[in-house]
């Protein structure tokens, strides 16, 4: 299966929860610190940051995914990558945030994003 050559990642599962985000480059610090908070007040999401994005990790998104109900893609474009895990995880609900104006994504959107759907 393509991706499993090579790859570099941090995981961050939750037991208790149904929502995982995935994130790459400098959305991955806003991630972490949004996971944080929300754990914090009782609503625990779990993270995967991608460290290399190709060949796509085929094999460990769907392993990954599979115990999650809902996907959330948070990228600083306007959705390149997110079309390669609705790909791959197309049996999925898969939401996604993107921006591409200059400023950074910050946790408090990435945890609107989350707890508004």
């Amino acid at each position: 299966m393509p991706g499993k050559e090579l790859r570099f990642l941090k995981k961050d599962i939750k037991e208790n929860s149904d929502t995982l985000i995935i994130s790459y480059g400098v959305t991955a610090r806003a991630v972490e610190d949004a996971g944080k908070i929300l754990e914090s007040k009782g609503k625990p999401v779990s993270t995967l940051t991608l460290k290399t994005l190709w060949p796509v990790p085929e094999e460990l998104l769907i392993e990954t995914a599979k115990p999650f109900k809902r996907i959330v893609v948070i990228e600083m474009n306007l959705g390149q990558y997110v079309n390669e895990i609705k790909r791959v995880l197309c049996d999925k609900k898969i939401m996604f945030y993107g921006q591409m104006n200059g400023v950074l994504i910050t946790p408090a959107k990435i945890m609107e994003v989350i707890e508004n759907e």
